[in-house]
Order: C-alpha cells, then structure tokens, then sequence
C-alpha cells in the first residue's frame, strides 16, 4: 500500500538512496528503490538521483543480474516489476531493462498458462518442468539462430539461456555441436559486437552472453581473453566511479 511521507523522512530516503549509489552498495539501492515504490508523495527533484544512477549502470545491472539468480523464479516474478516501476519512477529507461522486463514477462506468460491448466497449483512457478522447457525453447533457437546467421538474435538468446539453472538444461550435446561447428564465427561476431557497444553495454551483456555458451558446455580459451578485457572495463568503470569522500548513511542500517 502506498504511503505519504513528510518531507524531511522522502528527503532522508532519497540522501540514503544517493549514498549507496556513489558508494557501490548496489545491493542496498535495489531495495532502496523497491521501497520507494509505496511512496505516494511526488518525488520532487531526482536529477542527482537520476545522473548517478546513470553513472553506475554496470555495476547495478551486475547487481541485478546476481539478484535475480539468488530469489528465483518465484520471486522474480513478484519482485522485478515492482523494480521496473521503481526505476521508471527515477527516470531510468535502460535497455538493459527491457530485456529484464522481457524475460520476466515471459516467465509469467508460462506462469498463467500453467496455472489455467490447473488452477489448483499454487507451486506453479517453481515447476521444474517449466523451466525445463523454457531451456528446450532456448536450446532450439539459439541452434536455429546460429544455422541462420543471425548472431543478434543468437546472443539475446544466450543472454536468457545464462540465467538457466544448470539442472534444468537437459542434454545440450547437439547446441554444443553446432556451437562447437561456428566457433570462429560466434567469437568474430562477439569481438565485433564489443567494437560497436559501450563500455556499460560490455559490461553487462557480454558477461551473461558468455554464462549461456557455458550453459551449453562451451569453454574455449577465447573466451576467458574476453572476460579478462571485460573485466578490465569493469575495474576502470569502477575506478572512475568511486567518490573522492565516503558519504555514510544517517539513519539506516548498513
């Protein structure tokens, strides 16, 4: 239920919120902005908020990422629209986000229909066999994506197929196969892709592009060279975000 605040205790929120942003506790500024969702009051001015957040994007996109592996399926559906509308509310429109937001809207497609089958189900959304299918769904298109030549496609597919658990992939010699057959031209389109993208863009779908060849049992010695470089940008991004003063919480616990 959304609630009103005075102006000194949103003020004080948003002074905590800034804190652990320019401090790199990103864990905190994920809940932070979850809370702020059941603030009714205007916000009021959020520039600074805004231009911050903006600054950090890798490192609270990383944050993000390792968040929704730890609460799961079941929560990520909960959970991760309340974030979305959480960061609308500051402004932030990062297509990191849509693809967030499309992973999750598709978890609760397969949810829902689930749940028309048999209403009765209150575990629907840690089915196993679910997810199950969702890594076939993946497996088959990011095989068909890369038959195709079509490497954009192949790697928003991997990017999904690295947030599968491992116990839900199944057999994957076949994608393995293939992968294993168009080496030379998955590590081309990767490197050119890394030429044509961001350093925060790098950051962040690099590393869950790499998590899904892992998923499909790739590890060649390529790939340890392009997280090397990408954690590189990361330690010089870091680096350059780190405030010259230590700004501490007044009133809550770290």
């Amino acid at each position: 239920m959304a609630k009103l605040y005075d102006t000194d205790e949103l003020e004080q929120y948003k002074a905590d919120l800034f804190s652990d942003i320019i401090n790199g506790h990103y864990e905190h500024v994920i809940e932070i902005i979850i809370d702020m969702t059941t603030i009714e009051n205007d916000l009021g001015n959020i520039s600074r908020i805004t231009r911050s957040l903006n600054n950090h994007k890798s490192g609270i996109m990383h944050e993000i990422v390792k968040w929704m592996h730890f609460i799961g399926t079941k929560w990520i559906i909960i959970a991760v629209p309340v974030l979305l509308k959480g960061f609308e509310r500051f402004n932030i429109d990062w297509p990191d986000l849509k693809i967030i937001q499309k992973f999750t809207d598709n978890l609760i497609k397969e949810r829902d229909a689930k749940l028309a089958q048999d209403p009765e189900n209150t575990n629907i959304t840690e089915n196993s066999d679910d997810a199950k299918r969702t890594a076939e769904y993946y497996k088959r298109q990011i095989a068909t994506s890369v038959i195709e030549d079509d490497m954009i496609r192949a790697f928003e597919l991997l990017s999904d197929f690295g947030w599968t658990h491992r116990d839900d992939i199944g057999d994957i010699r076949e994608l393995n196969t293939i992968l294993n057959r168009n080496k030379q031209r998955i590590i081309a389109s990767i490197l050119d892709d890394m030429l044509k993208s961001t350093d925060d863009d790098i950051c962040y779908s690099m590393p869950q592009v790499i998590d899904g060849l892992k998923n499909a049992g790739i590890h060649w010695p390529d790939l340890k060279h392009i997280n090397t470089t990408v954690d590189n940008i990361q330690g010089d991004l870091y680096e350059y975000q780190q405030p010259v003063n230590n700004i501490v919480h007044r009133n809550r616990k770290t």
